[in-house]
């Protein structure tokens, strides 16, 4: 095959590059086989240009199985991780109340305070006294609003918080079954692994045994 050719082609499923061996072009990190240039006319004159399904490659082992309930876990970790964001907004609200509930207070006590000390010292009005008491009642007004708009991002916050652990005690749980199906498929791996190593060993092996069979034929015959 032209080396200008084998550059410019990839791997339909990775976009890897593809290694020409024999009539074939071999996918080493998705362990797959695709027909080359040669074996390609020879199919489309065949099967009227149908593109034969990538094969295994005999060669190489098979992939390790794809955890399946992948998609769910990539599913809950985005909500959980919306779920963190919405939380960091609602704490920044609730904290934002209890500041304006606490401004709300100080100005409580500083006009009271100014009340106080007025009236002690030099008298006041009576117009002036009911100035200073009907703006003290709006002030307590605002207060027990802002107390309710406290409990409200409270409750809120805590809401969110609640659902936030929810999402991350499942994306635990879907964790804990990835991990169980890694070493599940490591495992498997190694047994397969295993399994060719004998079966590499048992065929060197057989054509020893055979060569001493009929060694030890020869000299029977010539004894």
């Amino acid at each position: 095959m032209d080396p200008k050719l084998l550059e410019i082609l990839v791997c339909p499923l990775c976009k890897g590059p593809l290694v020409h061996q024999k009539d074939e072009l071999i996918c080493k990190p998705d362990r797959l086989a695709f027909p080359s240039a040669t074996a390609f006319r020879s199919c489309w004159k065949r099967k009227r240009g149908a593109w034969p399904r990538p094969k295994k490659s005999p060669d190489t082992p098979a992939m390790a199985a794809r955890f399946p309930l992948q998609s769910l876990l990539e599913h809950a970790r985005h909500r959980m991780e919306a779920a963190e964001r919405l939380l960091r907004i609602l704490r920044r609200k609730e904290e934002a109340a209890r500041q304006r509930q606490d401004e709300l207070q100080g100005y409580k006590r500083e006009y009271q305070q100014r009340l106080t000390g007025e009236a002690e010292t030099r008298g006041m009005e009576i117009h002036l006294l009911r100035d200073y008491h009907a703006f003290l009642g709006k002030l307590e007004v605002a207060i027990r609003h802002q107390e309710g708009e406290v409990a409200q991002a409270t409750a809120h916050w805590q809401s969110a918080h609640d659902n936030w652990l929810a999402l991350r005690q499942k994306v635990k749980a879907y964790e804990a079954l990835g991990e169980r199906h890694r070493r599940q498929e490591l495992q498997r791996e190694e047994k397969r692994d295993q399994r060719q190593t004998d079966e590499q060993g048992a065929r060197r092996q057989t054509p020893k045994n055979s060569s001493e069979a009929m060694a030890g034929t020869f000299r029977a015959r010539h004894v």
